[in-house]
């Protein structure tokens, strides 16, 4: 009985951690440089290593020549190449060896780990974000692209989150969450991000009891870093990022059939917000929720919660006509629908009954 009335009414949610957009970073092959063939780097790197084989230059050379070969390739086959770069740039910067690296070696390195992160991060964006661009091949593409992503920056968490949304929208659910939970046993302290990505990929996946746990602990997180920020909860809910995180988190009560909590968040939103009518909306969906389990055929009703409810809905709508004439009418749904459960017949009388009254 009570599904009819816990799916009725949901709060919006807008999420901006979809779609990552990073900053544009300088090319490694600078166009105000000759170009370099992937061949002339290595044949320099070979001269460099037969004078000295732990020589960093060489090292550098080696990786920037392999950072090219995999611009060449597809994106899927680019993986075996960006781990020669970063063991190559590894054993440079190495303390093991016999030359210490230069101050411009190491920039060098990061300026090319850092060209070949955003060239992969923002491919694979980019088709994430433009709806004309999801072909199976092109999601499949920008997969590709955020797994590279991750091989240059194993620490990069909208890179995950890149592979997240492609592996979603690849319809395969499963491997979404599982890229992000492995996102966040790698990244500590938690990510607030993470957790709530990690909760609507669960809610889309139709494990709202899963969701709700994720969802917690985000808007938890957001909580206290805004108590501890501003000693109110309030300036940051109007700025949208834990208010986001609050509607997730009550829709995951609805569709999981936890009208209680529902109601409990709803009411310190609007004890924030009084004038807001979508909170009063769904408020009064949940509190007809409320009365309606009652009348479940496995539950016994307790006629004071009945009571109690209806007091609170007559409070919540005396003052909106067309929100009363709707709460009316759900309650005449129930009461009508109460002679069919379980109840004895005295009881079912008398709760009807008070129904009517209120009515």
């Amino acid at each position: 009985m009570h599904n009819l009335f816990t799916r009725m009414s949901m709060l919006v949610i807008t999420f901006g951690f979809f779609i990552s957009c990073s900053k544009a970073y300088e090319p490694v092959f600078s166009s105000q440089q000759p170009e370099v063939s992937a061949q002339d780097l290595l044949d320099q790197a070979s001269e460099l290593r037969s004078q000295n084989p732990d020589s960093p230059e060489a090292a550098l050379l080696e990786g920037q020549a392999y950072a090219k070969l995999a611009r060449d390739k597809s994106p899927s086959q680019r993986q075996d190449d960006y781990r020669a770069v970063k063991e190559l740039f590894s054993a440079a910067q190495s303390p093991s060896s016999s030359f210490r690296p230069s101050r411009s070696v190491v920039e060098t390195i990061n300026q090319t780990l850092s060209s070949s992160w955003s060239l992969e991060h923002n491919s694979g964006a980019g088709i994430i974000s433009s709806d004309s661009a999801r072909t199976v091949q092109r999601l499949r593409n920008a997969l590709a692209h955020a797994q590279n992503a991750v091989i240059i920056q194993p620490d990069s968490l909208i890179s995950y989150e890149l592979m997240a949304d492609a592996y979603a929208l690849l319809g395969e659910p499963e491997r979404a969450i599982q890229t992000l939970l492995m996102a966040d046993s790698l990244h500590r302290p938690m990510s607030q991000r993470i957790h709530e990505h990690i909760a609507f990929l669960f809610m889309n996946a139709g494990n709202a009891e899963e969701a709700i746990a994720w969802y917690e602990s985000a808007l938890s997180w957001q909580q206290n870093q805004s108590e501890h920020t501003t000693g109110s909860v309030e300036p940051r809910l109007q700025r949208g990022n834990l208010l986001n995180t609050w509607h997730g988190l009550i829709n995951a009560y609805i569709e999981a059939g936890q009208s209680d909590h529902a109601i409990t968040s709803l009411g310190q939103l609007l004890a924030l917000f009084p004038d807001n009518t979508s909170y009063k909306s769904v408020l009064s969906t949940q509190l007809v929720s409320r009365i309606a389990i009652q009348f479940d055929p496995t539950t016994v009703p307790d006629r004071s919660i009945i009571l109690n409810t209806i007091d609170k809905l007559t409070e919540l709508v005396k003052s909106n006509p067309d929100a009363l004439l709707s709460v009316a009418s759900n309650l005449t749904t129930v009461a009508t629908t109460s002679v069919e459960s379980k109840l004895s017949e005295s009881e079912s009388y008398m709760v009807a009954n008070d129904l009517a009254i209120k009515l």
